[in-house]
């Protein structure tokens, strides 16, 4: 079985593996890698992100995930708003808009799926520092459980 969703840190991976999970699926932080190549206003919404900003929403492909709050996602959530469709036709209907909102660069709308673990990263880093961190936290957690009585 493997963990998913809320998994950020290495005392997140060290707590799924406590509680029977064989492997554990990321996803946000790697938006902040190198590697991922993450065009810079993005990344600065990314770095700047505190717990109160993601939000969940259907807006982007008609199925559910977590994102950075925008105008994007606050015009969706209004109560006048109309409900997204279902995938994948809300990406039918908005996928080409949300493709010229990136490329463009257009900063009240750009956004990104991101968990709430978005807050434990406050620079830049690379993909080998992410799993080194990962490994350091989880070993430091999974020890201070086995000298638990």
């Amino acid at each position: 079985m493997l963990a998913a969703g809320g998994v950020a840190t290495g005392r997140h991976i060290a707590a799924a593996f406590a509680l029977g999970a064989e492997g554990v699926w990321t996803g946000t932080p790697w938006l902040v890698t190198r590697e991922n190549h993450t065009e810079p206003l993005l990344l600065k919404k990314l770095l700047a992100a505190g717990p109160e900003d993601t939000v969940i929403s259907r807006a982007d492909s008609g199925k559910t995930l977590r994102q950075i709050r925008t105008a994007w996602s606050e015009e969706w959530a209004a109560p006048d708003a109309p409900t997204p469709l279902k995938m994948p036709y809300q990406d039918i209907l908005i996928g080409d808009l949300l493709g010229a909102i990136q490329d463009h660069n257009v900063e009240p709308l750009i956004h990104s799926p991101a968990g709430q673990g978005i807050v434990q990263f406050r620079e830049e880093t690379t993909v080998a520092d992410v799993i080194r961190q990962f490994v350091a936290d989880a070993e430091h957690a999974l020890a201070g459980l086995r000298r638990s009585p």
